[in-house]
């Protein structure tokens, strides 16, 4: 009997240990483990922008504001993010108008047709990420680009000390080009937005119009646009959101089973439950050894 009692306790005791390595299951929220969800976006746009552009081209106008004619232009663009994108632009310049020429006056007709890749940055989210009201819809934008001019015009002759614009011959040819941009874009909804520009284009040409000028031509160029996007079903355009919110907001995972190993208070408690019992048990032992003998 004694033996007996004894093996039970050493068995007992060595449970309790065994016991500190055991598995719990208990539920908890783990916020260290985050997941990404990703909003759908989307990317194309296409835009239509007429306006007004400056040639500064010879021979001289009798008035600046003869250098004024009307241009149209369109635009497709894949916008990557809120902070950048790339696109095609086409546009056509009319620079017809009246000059001067040794004291008598004539008529230049003449226009280009501007075919160009670009790429744009929405400065506005660059610096300003946290906009809020009406600021929190206007982006400003940058653009920078190249492409190809296709312009023509109608030659000029001197005829007995005369000038005439007479379209004798018409000279079409083509050459290289480059812009840079600046737009103010309002988003009005998810599908339209409406912006303000001015350009800038320099040709690499000295002879648009029949007149050799002393260095490159150029041009400035003010429009008036409307931007239509595509995919903005359940997608969200890449032109609608603000830098801040495009980035996946990370949420916490909950896991409703997980398994802790080591000492935890109520496995400690129950450690502490089982030695008083342990101790309790000797002292009853000693008893009994002492009433045997």
């Amino acid at each position: 009997m004694k033996k007996l009692v004894c093996i039970l306790c050493i068995v007992g005791a060595v449970s309790m240990v065994s016991a500190q390595e055991q598995l719990l299951k208990v539920d908890t929220i783990a916020p260290e483990q985050e997941t990404c969800i990703a909003v759908p976006v989307a990317h194309w746009s296409f835009g239509i922008r007429p306006g007004v552009s400056k040639f500064m081209i010879p021979p001289e106008a009798p008035k600046e504001s003869d250098r004024l004619n009307l241009m149209v232009g369109t635009t497709f663009e894949y916008t990557i993010n809120p902070l950048i994108g790339f696109g095609f632009e086409y546009d056509f310049n009319d620079y017809s108008r009246p000059y001067t020429y040794a004291g008598h006056t004539g008529s230049l007709k003449g226009g280009t047709d501007d075919v160009m890749l670009y790429a744009s940055a929405n400065l506005s989210n660059a610096f300003a990420p946290l906009r809020t009201g009406f600021w929190q819809n206007m982006n400003i934008y940058g653009e920078i680009g190249g492409g190809a001019a296709f312009y023509h015009y109608y030659k000029f002759y001197r005829i007995d000390g005369d000038i005439t614009d007479e379209a004798v011959d018409k000279v079409s040819k083509a050459t290289r080009m480059g812009k840079l941009g600046l737009n103010a874009e309002y988003t009005l909804n998810q599908w339209f937005s409406l912006g303000l520009g001015a350009q800038f284009n320099q040709y690499y040409s000295r002879n648009m119009s029949g007149a050799t000028a002393i260095r490159s031509c150029e041009a400035w160029i003010w429009t008036m646009g409307l931007r239509f996007k595509f995919g903005t079903g359940k997608a969200i355009h890449a032109r609608n959101i603000n830098l801040y919110k495009y980035s996946p907001e990370a949420t916490p995972i909950i896991i409703n089973e997980t398994y802790l190993k080591g000492d935890t208070d109520e496995l400690l408690n129950q450690v502490n439950a089982a030695e008083k019992e342990n101790a309790a048990t000797k002292k009853q032992l000693k008893k009994l050894e002492l009433n045997v003998k």
